[in-house]
């Protein structure tokens, strides 16, 4: 009989809007890419914008998937010396590990809004699309994100 991990994601999590879009950048992705080995090895002409909006999308479902990770507390976490403390102490540790987190995600908003005001007026080579928005946007949209989702823990 096979054994349930304790907390699994099966029990607890509940299907949100942050899964849908993930499932759905995925899905064009994944599209994508067969339609470009389509045409690459059955009509022999590749697509000149696939591998741009691939990359992309790619960033956007990496950044989106971290700050969901925030969210449904499914980040890897190193937890040997946290259990070896007493149980006292774990409420602040967690607490103290939540600032940490805002603090990070904060600075990465702040960060992430300046390299993208620094780098306006760059377009992408194949679609022509403002890469200071579509590609370096998501490092400051997404940490929003993951630091509302780490003041909402803290919360709680």
């Amino acid at each position: 009989m096979k054994k349930k991990r304790k907390g699994s994601l099966n029990e607890h999590h509940r299907i949100t809007l942050g899964d849908k879009v993930i499932a759905l950048l995925f899905g064009v992705i994944v599209c994508i890419m067969f339609t470009q080995v389509v045409f690459r090895y059955i009509f022999n002409n590749s697509l000149s914008w696939s591998e741009e909006l691939i990359r992309f999308l790619f960033v956007w479902l990496t950044f989106l998937g971290g700050a969901l990770a925030i969210n449904n507390k499914t980040h890897i976490a190193v937890e040997f010396f946290i259990e070896l403390l007493p149980v006292k102490y774990l409420k602040y540790i967690k607490i103290f590990n939540l600032i940490l987190i805002i603090t990070f995600f904060a600075s990465m908003v702040v960060i992430g809004w300046c390299w993208v005001y620094h780098s306006r007026g760059l377009q992408s080579s194949a679609l022509g699309l403002p890469v200071n928005i579509v590609l370096y946007g998501a490092l400051p949209l997404t940490s929003m994100l993951g630091g509302w989702d780490g003041i909402k823990s803290l919360r709680e």
